[in-house]
């Protein structure tokens, strides 16, 4: 018979004890307070990841963390929103900051996509796809989920600025993890709620509150996008 020892890891791998927060002061209706955590991916996943990013990580979280304690104390009625990182002011903050990066990529990456199409127009054959098909894929794309929207019950405009917007929100973060190298990463705001604390369930409807919830399934309040990953 093969003698079995019982083998405890902890008698070798001690244990990690941090605390879960620390309040650095309480003001009345505002406290700031910085959160502690250990999570083993990122642990791993920081090691591919610049020092400046993960400085820039340290800093802004605790700028917008200071900043969202001085919004309680002279906003004290903008409490949590769902799907907002940080309360309503700072998810449509961060939310803004992610469009105007949106917006600068696409209009310097206008260059190369023109390149593309004119490269493409040379030489179709050494392409698994042309410009040309991949485009109207996309616009087919496009109106299936617009279309989608409508049928659920938003109105065709609406329908229309909700899948702008979660595209949107799809291709910023996914140009933030490309570039940074952080292997998961939150929307700031989900499109649906988005849309209703924007511009109010009264104009969008309020019978069209129930067709924003069938956009969580693609465009709603997840850690990554597949777009990120792809």
């Amino acid at each position: 018979d093969t003698a079995r020892v019982a083998f405890d890891w902890t008698d070798t791998i001690p244990s990690l004890s941090i605390p879960s927060q620390v309040l650095v002061f309480n003001a009345g209706p505002a406290s700031f307070r910085i959160m502690f955590g250990v999570d083993l991916l990122m642990v791993g996943l920081s090691f591919l990841v610049s020092l400046e990013v993960l400085l820039s990580v340290w800093f802004f979280y605790l700028l917008t963390s200071f900043e969202g304690v001085l919004l309680k104390w002279f906003l004290p009625a903008a409490g949590g929103v769902p799907h907002a990182a940080g309360g309503l002011y700072l998810g449509s903050q961060q939310t803004g900051a992610l469009f105007a990066i949106v917006a600068a990529s696409l209009f310097a990456g206008r260059r190369s996509l023109f390149a593309s199409i004119r490269e493409s127009a040379k030489n179709p054959s050494e392409e698994v796809m042309s410009i040309r098909a991949a485009f109207v894929l996309g616009l087919l794309g496009f109106a299936f989920l617009v279309g989608f929207m409508w049928l659920a019950g938003l109105g065709l405009g609406w329908a229309i600025l909700f899948v702008i917007l979660g595209l949107g929100l799809m291709l910023g973060t996914a140009r933030v993890l490309a570039q940074t190298g952080m292997g998961r990463i939150r929307a700031p705001h989900a499109a649906g709620p988005l849309m209703a604390t924007t511009f109010g369930t009264e104009a969008i409807g309020t019978g069209a509150m129930p067709a924003l919830g069938t956009g969580f399934c693609w465009a709603g309040d997840i850690q990554l996008f597949l777009m990120g990953t792809c």
